[in-house]
């Protein structure tokens, strides 16, 4: 069985049956109550950088639904790795989250991407951990319950720089294009980057690159 939708403009499309061609689609933007945002940060690993060390946090302050639309990560090294290793770059949900990293902390800029929305950063709290690096990453939060598994995830083999070396980028949220549902955080809900293995023990010169998005959504 095959059915007509006429849009607003008056053109008809064809669904179902045996209709294989394609149509014409225009997606728009999630619809926002505050406004739509984009931030990015940069920060250097440290010897023996701690398991599970925080590198990067958001956090939904307020009422609404914050919806990340936007998380790359880009992994570097740049100098001396002297004992090259596996590198897991995760993000974890958090629940309880009712206070963010106040120890070796830096405060992302960034803005709305529509003048006439909200002023950033809405009623997120965002904290990155320092640019010159902490060997123990941030710290002294109140961040409630981890969840047990990553929502999204880089892995990257690390050693020294060399002419031959290249970034390592991904997008943890590609699948977002292809119409799956989103991950959504409600109020004191947000998520953290982290650093999951134990860094090289001595020199650790790779750098990290955090580049998201987010907008705040009507609550539902």
């Amino acid at each position: 069985m095959s059915f007509q939708v006429q849009g607003e403009n008056g053109t008809i499309l064809q669904v179902g049956g045996g209709m294989l061609r394609a149509a014409y689609v225009q997606p728009k933007p999630i619809e926002y109550v505050v406004g739509h945002y984009r931030t990015t940060m940069k920060t250097i690993l440290s010897a023996a950088q701690v398991s599970n060390s925080r590198l990067f946090e958001i956090r939904n302050a307020g009422t609404n639904l914050l919806i990340p639309t936007h998380l790359e990560i880009t992994v570097v090294p740049f100098g001396s790795v002297a004992n090259p290793y596996l590198l897991e770059i995760s993000a974890f949900k958090y629940t309880g989250f009712t206070g963010s990293s106040t120890v070796n902390i830096a405060t992302p800029t960034g803005g709305p991407v529509r003048t006439e929305m909200a002023a950033y950063p809405g009623n997120a709290s965002l904290r990155a951990l320092t640019q010159a690096g902490a060997a123990a990453g941030m710290l002294t939060g109140t961040w409630g319950a981890k969840a047990t598994n990553a929502f999204a995830y880089l892995m990257a083999w690390v050693a020294s720089a060399a002419p031959t070396t290249r970034p390592y980028v991904k997008n943890l949220l590609s699948e977002l294009g292809h119409g799956a549902y989103p991950m959504m955080f409600g109020q004191d809900e947000g998520f953290s980057i982290e650093h999951v293995p134990t860094g090289s023990a001595t020199f650790n010169e790779v750098a990290i690159m955090i580049d998201i998005s987010w907008c705040e959504a009507q609550a539902y």
